[in-house]
């Protein structure tokens, strides 16, 4: 989709966090941003959640979430997951620490900024966790707000290294 990017800004994480905040990265200047996140490794094989950021930087963690994916397996059966009015988007990523650097994900964000419509995101990412995995999925934080930015979190551990990054799609 991307065809010409303008780098915003990145968190570099090499020693374990609970969260990742990348603040103030959203504005009026994009209605697109793409997420990237790369060099992965989590404390526990677990999923990249996220959850938005208001205009004062302050986590949204209240039921405005619907999101909807496909794992796609080599190993077994593909899973859909469907949830709707939860507390973030989950199922952005998957990965075991027994196989650090082994993931690629990249987020398209949709009108963050824009406090008279919804933020819409659409994903895809690959990584192994014993076996090869892929996420494609899509969300929608369901109030018309300003966000400001973007949290990354696993639903248990911590992220042990990762690089996350922000785009201005042209």
């Amino acid at each position: 989709m991307a065809t010409n990017l303008e780098f915003i800004k990145s968190v570099d994480v090499s020693s374990a966090v609970t969260n990742i905040d990348i603040t103030d990265c959203f504005s009026d200047k994009y209605d697109v941003y793409a997420v990237t996140i790369s060099d992965l490794d989590l404390a526990n094989l677990s999923n990249v959640v996220i959850r938005f950021l208001d205009s004062t930087n302050t986590v949204i963690s209240a039921t405005e979430y619907d999101n909807a994916d496909l794992q796609v397996k080599s190993d077994s059966a593909f899973v859909e997951h469907r949830s709707t009015s939860q507390a973030q988007i989950q199922y952005i990523a998957s990965l075991g620490s027994v196989t650090a650097n082994s993931n690629g994900t990249v987020i398209y964000v949709y009108n963050p900024y824009d406090s008279s419509s919804y933020t819409f995101v659409q994903w895809q990412s690959s990584g192994y966790t014993g076996a090869l995995r892929g996420y494609k999925g899509i969300a929608v934080h369901k109030s018309a707000e300003q966000i400001n930015g973007i949290r990354f979190f696993q639903q248990s551990g911590d992220t042990e290294q990762g690089l996350f990054s922000v785009y201005g799609v042209k």
